[in-house]
């Protein structure tokens, strides 16, 4: 299955969607792989990007003072 697939299968067992706008939707998603350790930064500090985590964990966190705070996990 195509990650465009596992984004339209998401969406239509959760949310009740037009289907036509669930195809144009879903194919719209561009998938990014990676490694483990990287840290995927924003721009100006805003997520400019809609993200699913099909594999894996991951935190999300801001540094202050040499501390990091962590915001969630995943």
């Amino acid at each position: 299955m195509d990650k465009s697939n596992e984004v339209f299968d998401f969406f239509s067992n959760k949310f009740p969607f037009n289907q036509d706008g669930l195809n144009e939707f879903s194919n719209a998603f561009t998938t990014r792989e990676y490694k483990k350790g990287s840290i995927i930064p924003f721009a100006d500090n805003r997520v400019q990007y809609l993200q699913f985590l099909e594999e894996g964990i991951g935190r999300e966190y801001f540094a202050m003072d040499d501390k990091e705070m962590n915001t969630s996990f995943m």
